[in-house]
């Protein structure tokens, strides 16, 4: 990997690398290169739903080309039993915001809330941004966190999530292997997070613990992963929904993200 000296944020640029193997010179041109902040946008199915399925998706669409500083990038539905080095596949290489790749399908790309959340930091600093979608809808935090984490939380001593209780993968680790480990390497400025419905009736009781610890994990890898230039405790940002279902006082008490509030040690923010 190659680290790049500190840029002021703006381009288009064109970055040139060069590389000496003995008498032959091979050279590497990159077009259109911006720099600025990366966010990386991860959950379910409310941080899936693409803009093509919102309200004013007919508006947002139309507008793209105010957005051309934006970049959007989506990883593609994919599971592993291993911890992956690099990406198995891409259903959007990085590019510039159209119609067409800002409103691909039903639940494909991009991510609605990603590029909602995007366009607002877009407008607040007026530098360039970029974003990363990778979520999986219906799917719990265990498949989404790494082994360390679910064995500090005691989660591996219990029953693996049942397949059919949930619409998405839910066995351990997969989607942390195959859609998070593989951008371990990228310069992240923080993350925004929207998942926890797919934990009610499952480990509900240990999300107290599953969530801060997937937070710790998240900062730590990337730190490394990015020869320190993510920030060690980057910004984690995450949904307090409220919630639409009548559930009785037990559960509620007892849902995902219910204290999460108190942990004030996190240093995050609410959606």
């Amino acid at each position: 990997m190659v680290v790049l000296d500190p840029m002021k944020p703006g381009g288009p640029y064109k970055v040139m690398a060069q590389q000496t193997f003995g008498r032959k010179n091979i050279t590497l041109r990159v077009h259109d290169v911006l720099f600025g902040d990366v966010w990386l946008c991860s959950g379910q199915s409310n941080m899936q739903m693409t803009v093509s399925q919102i309200f004013n998706a007919t508006k947002e669409l139309a507008n793209t080309a105010a957005y051309q500083s934006v970049r959007i990038f989506s990883v593609s539905l994919v599971q592993a039993e291993r911890e992956l080095e690099d990406l198995a596949q891409v259903d959007l290489q990085w590019a510039k915001p159209t119609s067409e790749n800002l409103g691909h399908g039903i639940f494909k790309y991009m991510s609605a809330v990603c590029w909602l959340f995007g366009r607002s930091l877009y407008d607040t600093l007026q530098y360039p941004i970029g974003l990363v979608s990778s979520s999986w809808a219906g799917t719990p935090i265990e498949a989404w966190s790494s082994g360390r984490s679910l064995r500090a939380c005691g989660v591996l001593t219990r029953g693996l999530i049942p397949s059919d209780s949930v619409t998405g993968p839910s066995k351990y680790s997969v989607l942390w292997n195959a859609m998070i480990h593989p951008l371990h390497n990228m310069t992240l400025k923080g993350v925004i997070w929207y998942q926890g419905e797919s934990n009610v009736n499952f480990n509900r009781d240990l999300y107290n613990c599953t969530f801060p610890a997937l937070i710790e994990d998240w900062r730590q890898t990337f730190h490394r992963g990015s020869q320190g230039q993510t920030e060690r405790f980057f910004p984690f940002g995450f949904v307090q929904r409220s919630f639409a279902l009548s559930l009785p006082a037990h559960c509620t008490r007892s849902l995902p993200g219910a204290t999460l509030l108190s942990h004030t040690s996190l240093a995050n923010f609410i959606l």
